[in-house]
């Protein structure tokens, strides 16, 4: 018995035999690596779009907010009666 080789076990159905060569494992590593680098940088794209339109969106909102607080406040010192501020004034 100890004299027999080693079972090899049968891949599952889709997978690809495992080589056995070294080469053959570090270029299936590096193929990995590749892949999940390539996934990354994607993400991270993907991340950096995101975030610059929800920049902009704010951005865009706050500007907004701050022209209505100002025509409201020229329309409200417009209205006042020239008398009203010469009081507050003195």
């Amino acid at each position: 018995m100890a004299d027999e080789e080693p079972r090899q076990e049968k891949p599952e159905e889709g997978e690809a035999p495992a080589p056995q060569d070294p080469l053959a494992l570090k270029d299936l590593q590096i193929a990995d690596l590749t892949n999940d680098l390539k996934r990354l940088q994607a993400e991270f794209d993907n991340h950096k779009k995101r975030t610059d339109k929800e920049w902009t969106e704010r951005s865009r909102v706050a500007t907004q907010a701050g022209e209505r607080k100002a025509v409201t406040k020229c329309r409200l010192l417009s209205a006042k009666p020239a008398g009203a501020a010469r009081s507050v004034e003195s």
